[in-house]
């Protein structure tokens, strides 16, 4: 048996949790799940760089909305369901327990998968945690690529960047990636 939504979101982030305020600024009425991979409410990522880390903020507060708030916009969250499946003509999503949601509508705001690897390094949240740090502590940032965020920045930008966290102290070691 399959429930029924008129709006299911599947991704429990921070596009997920803003859909859910867009949709309820145009209908206030509707069913709305929020089906997600996490089993943890959508949170805010900033903070995990900068706040968490030096004790200026607790786990608590990096979430952009408690329970209270989805249960106020009458949505049903649904944590740790990872999406596995989808039948656009059946309009039906299926999570990995089995269970399945029909929808109306339908957003996919899963974001992505971060590239693991085997030395510690970073792009952009790894620049701003090094930052973050470099108050502090010595650093030294270990990057896959020729430059800092070569893939979020174009090269020109990316050097100064990184020639900027150079000034500040922050020692980068650049990998080439194969």
């Amino acid at each position: 048996m399959e429930s029924q939504y008129d709006y299911v979101i599947v991704g429990g982030g921070l596009a997920g949790a803003s859909a859910v305020l867009g949709i309820r600024e145009h209908d206030i009425k509707g069913t709305v799940l929020l089906l997600g991979e996490e089993k943890h409410l959508p949170y805010d990522r900033p903070p995990l760089s900068k706040k968490l880390w030096f004790g200026k903020a607790k786990v608590e507060e990096i979430f952009l909305h408690e329970v209270d708030f989805y249960v106020q916009q009458s949505v049903t969250v649904a944590l740790g369901a990872k999406a596995v499946k989808l039948d656009p003509d059946a309009k039906t999503v299926t999570a990995a327990n089995g269970e399945g949601y029909r929808f109306g509508k339908l957003l996919l705001a899963t974001g992505g998968t971060p590239r693991r690897l085997s030395i510690s390094g970073g792009g952009f949240i790894g620049s701003e945690l090094a930052a973050a740090l470099n108050t502090s502590l010595d650093v030294t940032m270990v990057f896959p690529g020729a430059y800092l965020c070569n893939r979020v920045f174009p090269d020109y930008l990316g050097q100064a960047l990184q020639q900027h966290y150079q000034k500040r102290g922050v020692r980068v070691c650049l990998l080439k990636c194969r």
